[in-house]
């Protein structure tokens, strides 16, 4: 069985690899033109438009957008009872809120899951 700091470092690489890292990627992928087969093509264009300081701000404030939006979703897990989120191993459950000392924050500061697991910390 794994330990409560692997079980919850796998689930925040899991957070920031599929959610903050792939949110911040598409984005870089419009910013750059570099979109798969012309998807987003209106959005490519208006980024085009813009300046290098305006581009750094729209990341930017996407990456807050990310980190916010992360943080309130957790918190329904912290907040809702009626909520859970479990990992199982075998026939062993672990709730995920129950062995952190509060979950959303495990995103945020020096040793935050952000700064850890994330390409574009």
């Amino acid at each position: 069985m794994r330990s409560n700091k692997e079980v919850l470092d796998n689930f925040g690489k899991l957070i920031i690899e599929n959610i903050y890292d792939d949110g911040l990627s598409s984005l870089n992928q419009i910013i750059t033109g570099t979109t798969a087969w012309g998807r987003n093509q209106d959005l490519v264009d208006f980024f085009k438009t813009l300046s290098d300081s305006d581009k750094q701000l729209m990341e930017n404030y996407a990456r807050t957008l990310l980190r916010v939006s992360l943080f309130a979703f957790l918190g329904i897990f912290e907040e809702q009872e009626d909520y859970k989120l479990i990992y199982q191993e075998n026939d062993k459950q672990i709730n995920l809120v129950e062995i952190s000392e509060m979950l959303k924050s495990e995103l945020h500061g020096s040793d935050g899951w952000i700064e850890r697991f994330s390409k574009f910390s």
